[in-house]
């Protein structure tokens, strides 16, 4: 016997449409309207994927809307697909959110868990939607999943509760690994640059050591050139550029004249974060035999070293300034968008040691970062290897190979 997609299942068992084995039970569409600052939470897909999101709340009695108690199953299926347990106490569950329960005798909550987490790989293929993929109830109730009798989905899940706590683990410890090279970047930076430590550099602004040019607007007239223009989605939380998804534009050529990136060139990012990603982001240009610019939502830092700055400790500096949130208090919103407040910006105090000393300090972060950066590659391969391990463990129970051991 073979399951959805031609996947090899134990013969011995059935496979059953999810439908006969549980009911999918969707959250209520709550409006803004609805929102109180107490009552009981309202559970959205973020407060699944992520523990610190905040809560809307509901104050009224819950009537007909979907209430969910410790220990319930969940499954988001828009957007942000997974299967969830949810451990937070009552709650009601907003749209686009399944409440899973189990049909008496047939399954139990548990084995559902893992054999929808498994299933959830080839539903996502099945998803419909542009912008927002959902699958739609009757393709989820219709899939077929492996079913063997109860005694055993005691033994898959036993197994693989005891499987999955030894990864649990190992994940816990990388999120650790990942943790302390994250400080230990932060610390690197505070150390070479902070001014209280070294109170004896003289400082200068920004305006006075350098010159900007905003980034390309949308123009129209003839001629034009094409250009590899980076845009905000090339900027990496660490402040460096991500050249792996770099937009090849046409271009007006009187603009291109005055915004050819150079060697050494700062760019900034001025406008267009959004609530969880304060935009300030700085990243250093290296290249020095492409033809690249900029978008209209970035600008350029021009440093000229006879003015005693090198280009690569000021864009240390600025990094240090965007990652200890210095960057973000000089931040205001609009229509949901971030802005920088770039009169403020250009303001800022840079400390301007000798030359000497920022290519001693610039010698001396170029090591500690790469250190960082060696453990935090190191961590995501190793998440990766992780990851796939659960994929196999799933792929092992549900084709039948663990349920004697």
């Amino acid at each position: 016997m073979t399951g959805s997609g031609g996947r090899p299942a134990r013969s011995t068992w059935l496979e059953r449409p999810l439908g006969s084995l549980a009911r999918f039970i969707n959250g209520e569409p709550f409006k803004p309207s609805d929102w109180s600052d107490e009552g009981l939470p309202i559970v959205r897909i973020e407060n699944l994927n992520d523990s610190a999101a905040p809560f809307h709340y509901y104050r009224d009695a819950p009537g007909d809307k979907v209430l969910i108690e410790q220990g319930e199953l969940l499954l988001a299926w828009s957007a942000s697909l997974g299967v969830h347990w949810w451990r937070r106490g009552p709650a009601l569950l907003n749209q686009h959110i399944f409440k899973v329960v189990p049909i008496e005798n047939k399954v139990s909550r548990e084995y559902l868990y893992y054999v929808l987490s498994w299933a959830l790989r080839e539903l996502i293929g099945l998803t419909h939607g542009g912008t927002m993929h959902h699958i739609q109830k009757p393709a989820l109730e219709s899939y077929q999943v492996p079913c063997p009798p109860l005694f055993q989905q005691q033994r898959i899940v036993a197994k693989l509760d005891e499987q999955m706590a030894a990864l649990d683990r190992a994940e816990k410890a990388l999120a650790e690994q990942q943790a302390a090279a994250l400080a230990f970047k932060r610390a690197a930076l505070q150390t070479a640059l902070d001014q209280a430590i070294h109170p004896e550099w003289e400082c200068a602004t920004l305006m006075d050591l350098c010159t900007f040019a905003n980034g390309l607007w949308a123009g129209k007239k003839p001629p034009f050139q094409q250009a590899s223009v980076i845009r905000n989605t090339n900027f990496t939380r660490d402040c460096t550029l991500d050249f792996s998804d770099i937009a090849h534009l046409d271009v007006e050529e009187r603009q291109l004249r005055s915004r050819r990136l150079r060697t050494g060139d700062i760019i900034l990012e001025r406008s267009g974060g959004g609530p969880k990603q304060p935009v300030g982001r700085v990243a250093l240009f290296e290249l020095n035999d492409e033809f690249y610019s900029f978008s209209n939502f970035t600008s350029v830092i021009r440093v000229n070293e006879r003015n005693g700055v090198l280009p690569r400790f000021l864009w240390y500096y600025l990094f240090h300034l965007y990652s200890s949130g210095v960057t973000e208090a000089l931040q205001n919103h609009t229509s949901g968008i971030r802005n920088l407040d770039f009169s403020s910006y250009v303001m800022l105090s840079i400390p301007v040691p000798t030359l000497d000393e920022q290519r001693r300090v610039v010698e001396q972060l170029d090591w500690s970062i790469e250190q960082a950066n060696n453990l935090l590659s190191y961590v995501a391969e190793h998440a990766l290897t992780l990851a796939s391990l659960r994929t196999s463990l799933l792929d092992a129970a549900f084709s039948g190979e663990i349920s004697h051991d």
